[in-house]
């Protein structure tokens, strides 16, 4: 069973005395800012301190900036309204259900739960099997990954991070010894490290639900009264998407040649890697 991190104290001497200094200096804040703006940014530069220092994990060290604000007034804990029912002063409470962060969270845990059956892994091994007997089509098979996982996936670091880096990486270290830190990497490491970048690009605008960015963009488009379907936005963006999907592989192959053109060993580990994993279960 898994324990509680233990608590680094001395990671608070520096967010308390940067949140304190700039709360003092509250006096002297530039012109144009109220207190309250003045003294809102002295706790979220503080929480940002906190969060380099880590005194507690990310998520706790954020909880407690949250705490503070609440408890020196500056933010109520639920929606202020008028007599009217109109919300003046929203509360802390109300980020939690904002959609584009649930996104995020969810994107998180449906990708490792992707990566921890091997699901993703096994989508990448048979993209690979099929297209991977030259380089340019193991660029085919990572930019082809990354479209099917940006359907399964609504977050392009959780799909990049999660999924589609540590098999760009196993390819070429396991399968070429192509190294990003020395000459090594020019034999396709490079190649396929820049292809799945904007392979990564390709699927975020594919799909609404492809980064947390769209999603904010749908929420401003509906203030103003503008509606994005998901089905919406993914008719509207397939034709360029399914495009530069064909066109940006084969331009960054010529852009950044690998020295090794033909890679039948790919097909073969990936071969090996599914063997390895034997057939789906449920």
């Amino acid at each position: 069973m898994k324990t509680l991190e233990k608590v680094n104290y001395k990671g608070f001497i520096w967010p308390l005395i940067v949140g304190i200094v700039l709360w003092c200096i509250t006096p002297w804040r530039p012109s144009g800012l109220s207190v309250q703006a003045w003294q809102m940014f002295a706790v979220f530069v503080a929480t940002i301190v906190g969060c380099i220092t880590k005194p507690l994990p990310i998520g706790g060290t954020t909880l407690a900036g949250l705490v503070v604000t609440v408890l020196v007034g500056l933010a109520p804990m639920k929606d202020v309204t008028n007599a009217k029912g109109m919300v003046v002063n929203q509360g802390v409470l109300s980020s939690f259900g904002n959609s584009a962060a649930w996104l995020i969270a969810m994107a998180f845990i449906m990708a490792h739960g992707i990566s921890k059956t091997g699901l993703g892994n096994r989508i990448a091994y048979i993209m690979i099997q099929k297209f991977g007997k030259k380089s340019l089509g193991i660029g085919y098979a990572i930019t082809g990954l990354e479209l099917i996982l940006g359907a399964l996936i609504p977050s392009n670091s959780a799909r990049t991070g999660g999924v589609v880096w540590p098999v760009v990486e196993s390819v070429s270290k396991e399968g070429y010894d192509s190294k990003p830190d020395d000459a090594s990497r020019k034999k396709i490491g490079a190649y396929i490290d820049f292809t799945a970048f904007h392979a990564n690009i390709l699927s975020t605008a594919l799909f609404i639900t492809g980064a947390a960015p769209n999603m904010v963009a749908q929420q401003l488009a509906a203030q103003k009264g503008y509606q994005m379907s998901w089905a919406g936005w993914f008719f509207t963006a397939i034709v360029p998407v399914a495009v530069l999907a064909v066109i940006i592989p084969f331009v960054i192959y010529k852009m950044y040649q690998p020295q090794i053109k033909e890679t039948p060993d790919a097909k073969k580990w990936a071969d090996e890697k599914l063997a390895k994993m034997g057939p789906m279960s449920t």
